[in-house]
């Protein structure tokens, strides 16, 4: 990949004990849901390795810019760049959101787009695609969320929530929902494609 570094003596030694894994290094424009969602993950000879907003959340540029930066990242590796649409897709901000977009593909980077946020993936493991279509903001999502779970705070996940048999099934209905999205690239509605970065991990290597 045109991002690499390859600078395996900065591996850290936990780093360099799977070194024969398959390696995914996530950059989220979240510092919470996305990270603790991962790491709930146990796939056989996959690594995850998320790189979380520093802040509350960031820009889509400044996670591909972390990502780029990644020293640690090798040419085998898969780099993805999950984002959320949220308002950043519209007016004033729209011409930066398509930059970093632009910037990912150029530097080989998978971008894994919810709209309008990550917490649509986090929802399909409780309602079915339908459900979904018609909600257009983060706090509709997250209303939804605590409907169906009974609490929900983005700080602190409970894997109970999202147990493994749910997976699979989040899945299904995401590619559900996406399938009949307009815009390309961009969607114009409610979606979430988390599931293509678990299809490129190997859901179906989940214990």
């Amino acid at each position: 990949m045109s991002l690499t570094r390859r600078k395996v003596k900065s591996l850290t030694r936990d780093q360099a004990t799977y070194r024969d894994d398959r390696i995914f290094w996530v950059g989220t424009d979240d510092r919470y849901a996305p990270k603790q969602y991962l790491d709930f993950l146990k796939v056989k000879r996959v690594r995850i390795f998320t790189l979380a907003a520093e802040e509350r959340t960031q820009a889509a540029r400044e996670v591909v810019q972390r990502l780029k930066a990644a020293e640690e990242i090798q040419e085998q590796d898969q780099v993805w760049a999950l984002l959320d649409a949220d308002h950043y897709d519209q007016g004033r901000h729209l011409p930066s959101f398509l930059e970093a977009l632009r910037g990912a593909w150029d530097a080989g980077i998978q971008v894994a787009i919810s709209k309008p946020c990550f917490e649509v993936w986090l929802l399909l493991h409780h309602v079915d695609a339908a459900a979904v279509e018609g909600l257009a903001t983060a706090a509709e999502v997250e209303a939804c969320l605590r409907k169906a779970i009974g609490e929900y705070n983005k700080r602190q996940l409970k894997r109970e929530h999202y147990p493994e048999d749910r997976v699979g099934l989040a899945m299904a209905r995401a590619r559900e929902l996406d399938g009949g999205v307009g815009g390309g690239e961009i969607p114009q509605s409610a979606t979430t494609r988390v599931y293509q970065l678990l299809e490129a991990i190997g859901v179906g290597l989940i214990k």
